[in-house]
């Protein structure tokens, strides 16, 4: 993950049922669907809220989540998400240079199960 700027660490639980053909092999459905969902509420409140964060165009903004095995949901799975953007790109957003939808590709996205 890139270095310089600001790093939150959420903690998430998540709860597994099924298998889902479109998960990794050993992702099952639900995790796989609850994660997606995670992963795009997570980029929504950066691409939202990061404007009001001390962020310098050279900095970069990363958030982790992670399963937490203190929940009092039963975690079946370890899971790790990275989100990452660059200081400037986020400026570009708010300056309306670039679209939400260019801007959610320059995300970048690391997930670990």
């Amino acid at each position: 993950m890139p270095h310089g700027g600001l790093l939150f660490v959420v903690r998430v639980p998540i709860l597994v049922w099924a298998r889902s053909p479109a998960a990794p092999p050993d992702v099952d459905y639900t995790t796989f669907v609850y994660t997606t969902f995670v992963r795009d509420v997570l980029i929504d409140a950066i691409l939202d809220t990061a404007v009001r964060l001390p962020l310098q165009d050279d900095e970069w903004l990363t958030v982790v989540a992670m399963t937490d095995a203190r929940s009092a949901v039963r975690v079946a799975t370890r899971y790790k998400l990275y989100l990452a953007i660059r200081g400037s790109d986020l400026a570009r957003l708010h300056q309306q240079h670039i679209s939400r939808e260019d801007a959610r590709k320059l995300v970048s996205v690391v997930e670990e199960f």
